[in-house]
């Protein structure tokens, strides 16, 4: 990773944490932060891979296409496991009586995404089942919007960053 790169990267990480830090009580700002890592980072990798054209010429080529996909997806996986660490119910949510539900799906995503994950790193594994297993990405993302507004969360319905979520969660 070169030095510029690394320092979007750290600014994209400290951006997402910023973003929520005025809109959560203090003991929830990191894992509300990791949560507003990870979501964004998995918008992102979803339209990476959709391999469009325009977007391999904005970052420069397949190849810096690829390698953003990847660095975003450890930025989801990495987010969505502090998180998950870090979090714990607070507040209602948008529908209170769902918000187990919430809760129970981001576990789901996480178990998921740790199994997927892990299956995209190991080399031996044939490229069709490989293929097959990260197509499973987008179903995880559904589950991850369900999260986003069904979860007991600290953030308030309408605030910017529960907005954001629900408009990543929307594309």
């Amino acid at each position: 990773m070169t030095k510029k790169t690394l320092t979007l990267a750290m600014i994209f990480v400290f951006a997402n944490i910023a973003f929520v830090a005025p809109f959560v009580p203090s003991k929830n700002i990191l894992p509300a932060g990791f949560g507003a890592l990870s979501m964004p980072s998995m918008v992102l990798v979803l339209v990476l891979a959709a391999c469009w054209r325009i977007v391999d010429r904005i970052l420069g080529g397949p190849d810096k296409s690829y390698e953003s996909h990847r660095w975003l997806g450890l930025f989801a996986i990495g987010g969505g496991l502090a998180h998950w660490a870090l979090a714990s119910p607070v507040g209602l949510g948008i529908l209170p009586a769902l918000a187990g539900r919430g809760s129970d799906a981001g576990l789901i995503v996480m178990l998921g995404l740790i199994v997927l994950t892990l299956a995209a790193m190991v080399k031996v594994i044939p490229y069709h089942i490989w293929k097959a297993s990260h197509m499973l990405m987008g179903p995880l993302f559904l589950l991850v919007a369900c999260h986003t507004f069904f979860v007991a969360s600290p953030l308030a319905v309408g605030a910017a960053p529960w907005t954001l979520m629900a408009g990543v969660s929307i594309v």
